[in-house]
């Protein structure tokens, strides 16, 4: 059984992100809530309890790590690591808040700015710099720098706690998921090879004792690879074999969809095939990962290809492997393939329709002989993969068109699953509305936490041709806009254009075509009346964007669909830049 370990969150974001983690990766992991010397007393507790490590961050990681640095247990020390604020958000948000604040300080103990000092002179912000010793004294301290002209606060939970409450502006950096995995891996890492006892910090800070001289200079950088080593096979390091959502991860209120999910539960338990169909934006892939960690294969590989993202010239070798020399480019040393990779667990065959024939036939081999021969070599091998594949065309048409293999086609569908289209459970979309709102509101730091009713009806009448992908979409793009607490219905841009003379343009669904309906009074020139020229619209809803965004380039071209090239010329032409 895996040790278990603890992580204490400084604030209720963190404990929930630990949460979502702790289910996805499987950790054996008590996750409580805890600021400071509250954070002190439960550590202790749970060092006496028996825990193998300790995980937290900002002021309660450094109140731990002094309260720990001589504390023994069993003749040994508990790990005690902390997570790291991530520099690339950080970055972000200093970014972002130039332009909108005055005088900003950076505001925490000594282990939360430590490594961002020399980022914020790159950068050329003229940051001042709190640093809390003493939690008695963050009050005082604020107040000082409010006399010195800082205006706007980045800093923790007890900072931003401190500065609100003297009506200061403040933002709370957050810990991002990447963080919060290296934190807890690393412990885990330290707790199962006993390699380390004490605690570290960022830059290899705090190490106590004998820890100190063995690992005065190993930061994150020195464990990171080791980490990474406790998880690798012979499997190549950019294929992904880590299957990142279960069945509690799914969103919905439809008993449609409860079918669904009990029938892939019971699905889950057996070795067979399973064809997931259903349209683009569906959910298959998230179904896929559920049923994977769901059965007796949840310790092996889970590897997903995306078919139709391969070159058909090169899905052979990817899927079997090649042996070296096999074809001009290959690799002297050959490569193993994906069915390989994905040894002792799961692969996922995404868009399978994509799947030349001849390729076609090689799946069909391995579903009946359970063999794969790699490229370039005479030899087969036997390997235990369980397929999972999904498609989002009509498999029997294609067989019947002679583009997919008959006998494939019913070798795959063993065990059937078809995810409706959003449209046929409306149930699901609020539910799902408010998934998307609160997810968005964390990752974009705002306090959004309500859809008014006019908004949500909005959705309801709305088709969703993109499903829940579209609908992702949708609320992403309504949180940058919104600038308050709820979601208003203008917020809510789907695609249909309105004018005051009912004039609209919608898009045919089955065609592509956008054809054009006119239902208010009058002749042609009154209800053309109110039509603005495209370049007027176009510069609007750019500048409406870019300005929702903090001026952000990347997430600006990202939400209008256009590259960030196209984004610089329209900017310079509309004098923004």
């Amino acid at each position: 059984m895996a040790l278990k370990g603890a992580l204490i969150a400084p604030y209720e974001d963190l404990l929930e992100l630990v949460e979502y983690l702790k289910r996805r990766r499987k950790w054996n992991l008590e996750v409580v809530l805890g600021d400071l010397f509250e954070g002190v007393k439960i550590a202790r507790e749970l060092v006496e309890d028996g825990v193998a490590f300790i995980v937290s961050r900002g002021g309660t990681f450094e109140l731990i790590r002094k309260a720990f640095t001589e504390y023994l247990v069993r003749g040994g020390r508990v790990p005690i690591i902390e997570i790291k604020v991530d520099a690339e958000d950080l970055l972000q948000e200093l970014s972002s808040l130039r332009r909108d604040h005055g005088q900003m300080a950076l505001a925490g103990f000594e282990n939360v700015i430590r490594s961002y000092r020399g980022l914020a002179r790159f950068l050329e912000l003229p940051l001042d710099y709190v640093v809390f010793n003493d939690p008695e004294k963050v009050e005082e301290l604020i107040t000082q720098a409010a006399k010195r002209g800082v205006e706007f606060f980045l800093t923790d939970t007890i900072g931003s706690k401190v500065a609100r409450s003297l009506g200061l502006k403040a933002r709370l950096i957050r810990s991002s998921d990447r963080a919060v995995i290296e934190a807890v891996e690393m412990a885990i890492y330290l707790a199962e090879t006993r390699g380390f006892s004490g605690t570290i910090a960022e830059g290899g800070a705090a190490l106590p004792g004998r820890a100190r001289e063995e690992l005065a200079d190993r930061s994150y950088s020195y464990f990171v690879p080791k980490i990474r080593a406790r998880e690798k096979s012979s499997v190549p390091p950019e294929v992904p074999t880590v299957a990142r959502f279960s069945f509690e991860d799914i969103v919905y209120s439809s008993q449609i969809m409860e079918q669904v999910i009990e029938r892939a539960r019971i699905f889950a338990a057996t070795d067979s095939p399973i064809l997931i169909t259903g349209e683009t934006g569906t959910g298959k892939e998230l179904l896929a990962h559920s049923i994977h960690l769901a059965s007796s294969r949840r310790k092996g590989p889970f590897v997903t290809v995306a078919c139709g993202a391969i070159p058909p010239s090169l899905l052979a070798a990817e899927l079997m492997g090649y042996s070296g020399g096999a074809f001009t480019g290959a690799r002297r040393e050959g490569r193993i393939g994906l069915f390989e990779a994905a040894h002792g667990g799961t692969i996922f065959l995404d868009e399978i329709q994509d799947l030349p024939l001849e390729v076609q036939g090689m799946i069909l081999r391995f579903l009946q002989e359970g063999e794969v021969r790699k490229l370039g070599e005479n030899r087969v091998f036997r390997l235990d993969v369980r397929i999972i594949a999904a498609s989002n065309r009509d498999l029997l048409s294609l067989v019947r068109e002679r583009k997919f293999r008959q006998d494939l086609y019913y070798r795959l569908n063993v065990l059937n699953l078809h995810i409706p289209p959003l449209r046929e459970r409306k149930e699901d979309i609020i539910p799902l509305a408010f998934h998307f709102l609160r997810l968005y509101a964390r990752q974009l730091n705002k306090d959004i936490v309500r859809i008014a009713p006019e908004a949500q009806e909005a959705l309801l009448t709305y088709d969703f041709p993109g499903n829940v992908r579209e609908l992702a979409a949708i609320i992403e793009r309504a949180v940058l806009l919104c600038n308050g607490s709820e979601i208003k219905p203008q917020m809510i841009e789907l695609p249909t254009i309105k004018t005051p003379n009912n004039y609209f343009v919608e898009r045919n669904d089955s065609t592509g075509q956008l054809p054009v309906y006119f239902s208010g009074p009058g002749n042609y020139n009154e209800n053309l009346r109110g039509i603005r020229p495209l370049r007027e619209v176009e510069r609007e809803h750019i500048v409406k964007v870019y300005q929702a965004t903090g001026g952000n380039i990347k997430e600006t071209a990202r939400l209008l669909g256009i590259s960030r090239t196209t984004l610089w010329r329209r900017l310079k032409e509309y004098l923004l830049l």
